[in-house]
């Protein structure tokens, strides 16, 4: 496998290697992790802000929960 080469600073690579050897994983492995878990964090806090610029729209906060309240009404039509 062809891996392409990341500069960190040594400070970086001594964390990354302590914590790798803390949880018995590869730093390839803990990288890899670390990535997903930043990478959900910033879907998620974007999802926050898009949520919040929503609120601060009353007409388009309300057609939101209109259409939640309408989507609420599929969970008791008895199809799964």
């Amino acid at each position: 496998m062809n891996s392409p080469m990341v500069r960190m600073s040594p400070w970086a690579h001594r964390t990354l290697k302590q914590l790798a050897t803390q949880r018995k994983v590869t730093l390839h492995a803990l990288l890899d992790q670390a990535i997903e878990v930043y990478s959900r964090q910033q879907f998620l806090e974007q999802a926050n802000a898009a949520y919040e610029q929503l609120k601060a729209d009353p007409i388009a906060w309300k057609e939101y929960q209109q259409e939640l309240t309408e989507w609420d009404s599929t969970l008791l039509d008895g199809v799964a």
